[in-house]
């Protein structure tokens, strides 16, 4: 790999997932999407492609707090690139190289070692779609649309983002209907209690759009192209994560599920900060028993709700509120002509 941190337009780098997403998989990304650059830049095409990553890990900050948070570890820091011109460098990448840097990296993480993914040979899997906002502006509405409801439009246009996730253990009780007729090899109480797994896609879409890209966040870019890049830098982001941690759970022999996402990422935007690109503090971070979660965690339910209320007030107002709530108030008003301010007898 590269050296990392010469200077603040070198190699570029994502902290330890830098191991993962080497400087030598983005440049063939770069060179089959024929947008390596072709004169010399600050700002070389490897550079905007790990800042565009690094944009994932730090979405409340502007580009600027971004660039600082890539660069804060280096040795040598040169002059800090404007907006505008970190702004033309992504559209000159456009979307091409991370959608080919995640064909690379896309598909399943678990081995037939890893605890809870398989079943009877077959591996556990979950389809499912989500949505993801994106900024109010004129041309993201134009494609992607206002979701309508009987509230009428959402306040913002939404992506519809749809995946095919993996799974493992969890138990539930349903009516069972399948394709799969082998009772000795499938038994229905079994395939009825592996039902409750497809909920992992939920726990996946919660991650990638909460825990990642945070909970009242949207998405930063204003035209559809640079969206559609944004979307992908956070799947590469979020699958290298869930590599990471898959290879972190074979080596200690656990359930993934006792692993943190929340502790991979924290962890992981201390070493962009801090340029650690060959340590493994990720992986003692997602091993420490404290935090761990248990291996065998309660089954949890939850009533289906809007995701996101017409009311950024409305999160806590009860379903039925006070009987006083809805009563109806009338007000009199009389109005009398006004007295006269003299009389006859002098002030």
């Amino acid at each position: 790999m590269p050296a990392i941190g010469r200077s603040a337009f070198a190699a570029g780098h994502l902290g330890e997932l830098t191991q993962i997403i080497t400087p030598h998989l983005v440049d063939e990304a770069l060179a089959a999407a024929r947008r390596v650059q072709k004169r010399v830049r600050k700002l070389p095409s490897r550079v905007v492609v790990y800042f565009v990553l690094t944009m994932t890990l730090f979405p409340a900050c502007g580009y600027a707090g971004v660039w600082a948070s890539m660069t804060a570890g280096l040795r040598s820091r040169a002059a800090e690139p404007s907006a505008a011109v970190l702004r033309a460098a992504r559209r000159r990448v456009g979307v091409e190289p991370f959608a080919l840097l995640f064909a690379r990296l896309r598909g399943p993480v678990a081995t037939t070692a890893t605890a809870g993914a398989f079943w009877q040979g077959l591996r556990l899997v979950a389809w499912d779609a989500t949505t993801v906002e994106a900024a109010d502006t004129a041309g993201n509405v134009a494609l992607f649309k206002r979701h309508r409801s009987g509230h009428g439009p959402a306040g913002y246009p939404q992506v519809h983002l749809s995946a095919l996730v993996e799974c493992d253990t969890r138990t539930s009780s349903m009516r069972l209907l399948t394709t799969l007729l082998d009772a000795h090899r499938y038994p229905a109480a079994d395939l009825a209690r592996l039902y409750h797994q497809r909920w992992e896609a939920e726990t996946a879409f919660f991650a990638l759009k909460a825990t990642l890209r945070g909970p009242s966040q949207v998405l930063r870019s204003h035209h559809p192209v640079g969206v559609n890049q944004e979307i992908y830098a956070y799947l590469i982001t979020y699958q290298a994560l869930r590599i990471t941690t898959g290879q972190a759970a074979d080596t200690a022999g656990l359930d993934p599920d006792r692993l943190s996402f929340t502790v991979a990422l924290r962890t992981l935007r201390n070493s962009v900060i801090s340029t650690s690109c060959h340590t493994d503090s990720v992986t003692a971070a997602l091993l420490d028993p404290r935090h761990l979660h248990p291996a065998r965690r309660r089954d949890r339910t939850s009533p289906r709700t809007v995701n996101r209320t017409l009311s950024p007030y409305a999160y806590n107002k009860p379903k039925s509120g006070p009987s006083w709530a809805k009563s109806r108030i009338t007000t009199r008003f009389t109005i009398t002509p006004r007295a006269s301010l003299t009389n006859d007898t002098g002030p």
